[in-house]
């Protein structure tokens, strides 16, 4: 007989603990890593005191002293000489009061003011005593910042020196020792602490955030303790290689990042009528900036507006049925996006040819420069260069390029400006080749389209110069990249696809696809200086393509093969002309360099870079670049449309990415900000034009989210009808959902169009912040001295056109006048008799006495002409002309039909 099985256990009657993982993985890491931190910093800050100590001369003095003449030597003495207006600059005292000894003299000529040193920090005069013509010591005690660079302002009446001497001098420095006024504590100040611990919690949280592995990320925390403690241990030198910047804001971004996702899944589901109360909020916030208004508020609206959308967007990463083959995520069909892009390409280029020779109304210095340059080529078979540094500072593409419109047609405005006008033009098209197999269809043409009609890519491709060349070219290698990539990826794909032969495989077409990215990365780096980012921009998507694959790094080894090998064949004429002149090579990039734009108020290398940082931060949405030959002064680099777009498109990136195209655009976006970010002026419209492209996938992926949410939201509604409903509502759900889609995307994209197509033809066309930046006058005057050499006129061909005798030197004019004969007035004379029918042109800022002599130089029968064409503000006219007999008055009108 079988008896009973004995009960089990209860599993209740065990107490029941927490897994430890649990709890320690989420804090345990940061925790470890700020206790280790705290720990190194400790120690670091025990094994010294803060002390500067230099004697002028050392090699690292410049990095202390602002306004120093170059070292000088006598019997007894090394020493610097000062401007008037020189600076001390004191680091690692973290707002520690500083004893700061200096030792100094000013001798100074008969006659000279007395030597008077008055010394001033954080805007306030700290003292003021006079100098000796011997060496003396002097002391003084100096309040320090806790943040940021502490300067100490050293000011003195200016002399000149006797023997031809030119400098305008101070006073003279032969040493300094700046030591802190009482004993350090064990701890350097609390803002020094927070800021050094939030590296390593940073570098720790940007790797787990991208998907590092945590002993990666562990590691890489690690490596920023050692790096803070190394800072703690050296205060001087850390303090000039990694002060303490954007403080307070620093530690808020580890916490931005910390509560990002967080916050989105709160978000998700709580935020009424998300998204669109978001993008509203967003929008007013953008309107709120641009009316110049309080930025810290306007920012926080924006993101607070963002954060909302992307929480109500969200939900179509979910995994349901109903997000299941949405027809936002298929191809359109072949047709209607073929259809689609040739519309696109063709407003593109009617927007950039719409009267381009007139728009900007004057040529530049540069345009015609290059010019010059291209005919040189045209008419000089032994004229071939790779890179001009006289007169350009350039590689030569451009010209190479122009060269045969410049010489076929002749110089003019439009012929200067066409290359760029056309790159510009067939740039969406470039957008659409790179996006496509990235994000689909759909985000490619929107992208593209939104790039047809910038402001900024307008402003950038309607006058001759070369930015728009690189960009096209790196729009190019990516596409032939990620299309290469894909189809390398297929090991056996000539099985699978039924192709035969080598030269029909996909492999073959993945060794030409590759080879064509490198070649157009490589002529990139003829284009701009910005070009030179190109070959880094591929490399680092390809990475980012492959991912951490080693089998697919293995097949796309002999792809990668082939685009080096076509790559460096590609650049090598460029290489050779380093190898011979790299510092003419440089000198452009080196004269722009941000490290050259140091100033009393921010010296250390990562200050200056933060500053540029913030201010390419603040470009598409509060204040762009004033310099309007770049784009319109002041105004935000995206219009308010594409501005929202990028947010949301930033964040679909964020919340996605560990997706290759994801991850891609983020890397491409940054990089294509280095050369901006590491030279001065910023922002610089210019340098950092490359970032527009990946700006502008970005906002169409953006809106291709917005329109997938629409979708969604009513495949939802449908799904929940009952089976009796369904028939019933299936057309009216279909008819809803297209109409809402189609509404949606016509406010967008309209609106962007007619934002920035009123900007640039309405605003800028009538702003003298724009127009004054070219030479209108010059322009203008060129125009009317070359038609009658253009004209079937006869009588208008026998008009002589005088031209002021110094404007010749002008690269405008000396290329608009090319190839035909110019008569001048020197102020005096005429060049040679006038005749029945001549022509006197002068610049508006003529003296006078010269327009007194003109009319005496070409008789009793001149006259001023009412015809000159007037500045677009009505503000008077482009120049004054002077004229004899009814033909010149004619030539003057005929010139600006």
């Amino acid at each position: 007989m079988s008896q009973p099985a004995l009960p089990r256990a209860r599993a209740a009657s065990v107490p029941r603990r927490r897994s430890f993982s649990k709890i320690w993985h989420p804090l345990g890491a940061p925790a470890l890593i700020i206790a280790l931190t705290l720990v190194l910093i400790t120690l670091g800050s025990r094994l010294t005191v803060p002390r500067l100590q230099f004697q002028a001369g050392d090699p690292d003095d410049q990095i202390f002293l602002f306004n120093f003449y170059s070292v000088e030597q006598n019997d007894t003495d090394v020493y610097r000489w000062s401007q008037p207006q020189a600076a001390l600059l004191l680091y690692g005292f973290e707002g520690t009061p500083a004893i700061v000894e200096m030792r100094l003299a000013s001798p100074r000529p008969d006659g000279a003011e007395a030597a008077m040193l008055t010394l001033r920090t954080q805007g306030q005069k700290l003292a003021s005593f006079s100098l000796t013509s011997d060496w003396r010591k002097y002391r003084v005690l100096v309040p320090t910042n806790p943040s940021g660079d502490t300067v100490l302002m050293l000011d003195s009446p200016p002399f000149q020196p006797e023997r031809g001497d030119l400098r305008q001098l101070g006073f003279a420095i032969s040493s300094v020792d700046a030591q802190p006024a009482h004993t350090a504590s064990a701890f350097a100040v609390l803002t020094r602490i927070v800021f050094l611990v939030s590296l390593p919690l940073l570098a720790w949280l940007l790797l787990r955030w991208f998907g590092a592995n945590p002993s990666i990320a562990w590691s890489g925390g690690i490596v920023m303790a050692g790096i803070a403690g190394w800072a703690a241990a050296n205060p001087v030198i850390s303090g000039y290689l990694l002060p303490t910047v954007w403080w307070p804001w620093w530690p808020l971004l580890i916490l931005l990042l910390a509560v990002a996702s967080p916050t989105l899944r709160w978000l998700s589901g709580r935020a009424l009528f998300a998204p669109w109360s978001g993008l509203l909020l967003a929008f007013a916030a953008l309107v709120w900036l641009r009316q110049g208004l309080d930025v810290a508020i306007g920012l926080l609206l924006l993101l607070a507006g963002n954060l909302i959308a992307l929480a109500g967007l969200s939900q179509i990463w979910r995994r349901s049925t109903v997000a299941a083959s949405l027809p936002y995520d298929k191809p359109l069909p072949l047709r209607l996006e073929a259809g689609s892009l040739l519309i696109i390409t063709a407003l593109a280029l009617g927007l950039r040819f719409y009267h381009l020779d007139t728009l900007p109304l004057g040529l530049w210095r540069d345009e015609s420069r290059h010019g010059l340059l291209a005919m040189r080529i045209w008419n000089d078979p032994s004229f071939r260069p790779v890179y001009i540094v006289g007169g350009a500072d350039l590689p030569a593409l451009l010209f190479y390029l122009m060269a045969p419109i410049v010489g076929l047609f002749g110089p003019h405005p439009w012929s200067a400006r066409l290359v760029s006008a056309l790159i510009g033009g067939l740039t969406p098209l470039a957008l659409w080749w790179a996006a496509r197999p990235m994000l689909g269809s759909r985000a490619a043409l929107c992208g593209a389209a939104l790039i047809a009609w910038a402001s900024w890519s307008l402003s950038m491709s309607r006058w001759g110069f070369p930015a728009t060349l690189d960009q096209f070219l790196v729009l190019a290698a990516i596409g032939f990249m990620w299309r290469a990539l894909t189809n390398v990826r297929d090991e056996d794909s000539s099985v699978k696809t039924g192709k035969s032969g080598f030269f029909r495989s996909s492999r073959f077409q993945a060794h030409v696809l590759m080879g064509m990215a490198a070649l157009c990365a490589g002529l990139a780096t003829y284009a701009y200086h910005t070009g030179r980012m190109a070959p880094l921009i591929l490399v680092i998507v390809t990475a980012i393509r492959l991912g951490w694959s080693r089998r697919a790094w293995r097949q796309a080894f002999p792809a990668l093969v082939v685009a080096g090998l076509v790559g460096l064949l590609t650049v090598a004429p460029l290489l050779l002309y380093i190898a011979n002149d790299y510092q003419g090579y440089n000198r452009r990039v080196a004269m722009v360099s941000v490290f050259n734009t140091a100033g009393p108020d921010i010296h250390t290398p990562l200050g200056l870079l933060m500053r540029n940082l913030d201010r390419y931060l603040l470009m598409w949405h509060v204040s762009g670049e004033w310099n309007g030959r770049h784009h319109a002064p002041g105004a935000p680099m995206l219009g308010p449309f594409a501005g929202i777009l990028l947010f949301i498109g930033l964040g679909v990136a964020l919340i996605r990415r560990w997706q290759p195209a994801a991850l891609a655009l983020l890397a491409w976006l940054l990089v294509s900000l280095v050369p901006g970010l590491l030279s001065g002026n910023p922002p610089h419209a210019m340098r950092s034009f490359g970032a527009l492209a990946p700006a502008c996938i970005l906002a169409g992926w953006g809106i291709v989210t917005i329109l997938r949410h629409q979708q969604m939201t009513y495949a939802s509604a449908y799904q929940e009808q009952g089976e009796s409903h369904r028939q019933g509502a299936r057309k009216l759900l279909h008819a809803v959902r297209a109409r809402w889609s189609f509404i949606v995307l016509v406010i967008f994209l309209v609106g962007s169009f007619i934002f920035n197509t009123r900007l640039y033809f309405g605003q800028m066309a009538r702003d003298p912040g724009v127009y004054s930046n070219f030479d209108i006058v010059e322009t203008a005057m060129s125009r009317v001295a070359r038609t009658p050499s253009i004209t079937n006129d006869p009588d208008l061909q026998k008009v002589q056109v005088y031209l002021p005798e110094r404007s010749l030197e002008n690269d405008t004019i000396r290329y608009l006048t090319s190839g035909i004969n110019v008569q001048t007035f020197n102020g005096a004379n005429l060049s040679s008799p006038p005749g029945s029918q001549a022509l006197v042109l002068l610049p508006p800022d003529s003296p006078p006495e010269d327009h007194e002599s003109v009319r005496q130089a070409l008789g009793p029968t001149a006259r001023s002409l009412d015809a000159p064409p007037v500045l677009p503000d009505g503000a008077g006219p482009i120049f004054y002309a002077y004229g004899i007999g009814e033909a010149a008055e004619r030539l003057l009108v005929r010139s600006f039909e």
